[in-house]
């Protein structure tokens, strides 16, 4: 009866273990950048290129801004929007105030469309900066 009892908590400890093993290997690029904005009102458009056997795409992007607006959109190859904030300072500095406004968005994509997908940066009269984090997830190649 023991002898049963421990192959059915071995059988039982595989069963849960087993779906947290991975029995492929990825190579993870991840790449960053940050922009800085002084007064700024030229939009700009960040490309980031997914291959067809891309496994995840993850984009993390923080923003803060203390004068002026700004909007950041995430398109897919085909075009679609798939995500967008806006901020905005309210606040004047003339009085002597200053407002610091921040926001942010995390994006995560399972097998993500091939292709070029855009981040469209599109400051208004904007003092601040945005750090953009890219991760791209490649199966290893076999051989």
């Amino acid at each position: 009866m023991k002898k049963k009892m421990k192959l059915f908590i071995a059988s039982a400890v595989l069963t849960m273990f087993i779906p947290f093993c991975s029995w492929s290997q990825d190579t993870k690029f991840d790449l960053s950048r940050s922009i800085e904005f002084s007064n700024s009102k030229q939009t700009e458009e960040i490309i980031i290129k997914t291959e067809s056997n891309s496994t995840q795409l993850y984009i993390s992007i923080k923003s803060a801004i203390n004068q002026g607006g700004l909007i950041v959109e995430i398109y897919d190859p085909a075009g679609e929007k798939q995500g967008n904030f806006e901020i905005e300072s309210i606040v004047k500095s003339n009085d002597g105030k200053t407002e610091y406004v921040q926001g942010s968005i995390q994006k995560k994509i399972n097998v993500p469309m091939a292709g070029e997908w855009k981040i469209k940066i599109i400051p208004t009269n904007t003092t601040g900066h945005i750090r953009i984090g890219t991760y791209i997830g490649i199966p290893d190649d076999k051989k």
